[in-house]
């Protein structure tokens, strides 16, 4: 992967690619990925640097009018920052956005379970659920997020710790309204991140009024 600063440039240079893609995060990097050994010339424009700095995380501060926020997402803040950081000062404070190569990936602490069907069923006491998609239509492309995210394999339920070879852990509460819901636990590594991607141009402090591209 060719990696340049969009700040090193003359104003008005010119890019010559086939597909943009705007944002080096997951989405971005997943989207990337699927060009890998074709022949299309992709663009990655990215508005931070390799690594996230003070100056590029205060852009993510913003100041909410009318809705009040509620005291639970302020105590997952405070719990969040400590275990998704690990350590990296730099990093956005709020633990979820980061405004560098790799996006919020930089932020994830490694645990990953799929959504259970009633998370697209609307429900009169949670203000709007509802998706206008079914659990099922989310299963055929469960496989290859989980290739992508390099985690596996995907089985539900006991499943993953009768492949560990433990017992599942059993609580006291009633077991017929409790499932385990875990999937997988592996380290996490986007493979779009790889630097010998030659086909994938990735220019970094990316602006929408300074980038031009044909």
């Amino acid at each position: 992967m060719d990696i340049k600063n969009l700040g090193t440039f003359d104003a008005g240079s010119r890019f010559e690619t086939d597909v943009v893609i705007v944002g080096s995060g997951p989405a971005g990097l997943t989207v990337a990925r699927e060009f890998f050994q074709t022949s299309t010339r992709i663009l990655i424009v990215e508005n931070g640097l390799i690594d996230e700095t003070p100056d590029y995380a205060a852009l993510n501060k913003l100041e909410s009018i009318g809705e009040p926020v509620p005291r639970s997402r302020g105590g997952g803040a405070a719990f969040m920052v400590p275990v998704h950081l690990h350590g990296r000062r730099n990093c956005s404070r709020t633990g979820v956005r980061c405004r560098a190569f790799g996006g919020s990936t930089h932020a994830w602490a490694g645990k990953s379970a799929p959504l259970d069907p009633i998370d697209f069923v609307q429900r009169p006491w949670v203000p709007h659920s509802g998706w206008p998609i079914d659990h099922r239509s989310l299963t055929p492309f469960l496989d290859r997020a989980i290739q992508v995210l390099n985690l596996g394999p995907n089985v539900g339920g006991e499943g993953p710790w009768n492949l560990m070879g433990i017992e599942p852990p059993r609580p006291e509460l009633d077991s017929d309204g409790l499932r385990s819901f875990l999937l997988a636990i592996r380290s996490i590594a986007l493979r779009p991140t790889r630097r010998d991607a030659f086909w994938v141009k990735n220019l970094l402090r990316a602006k929408p009024t300074t980038s031009e591209c044909c």
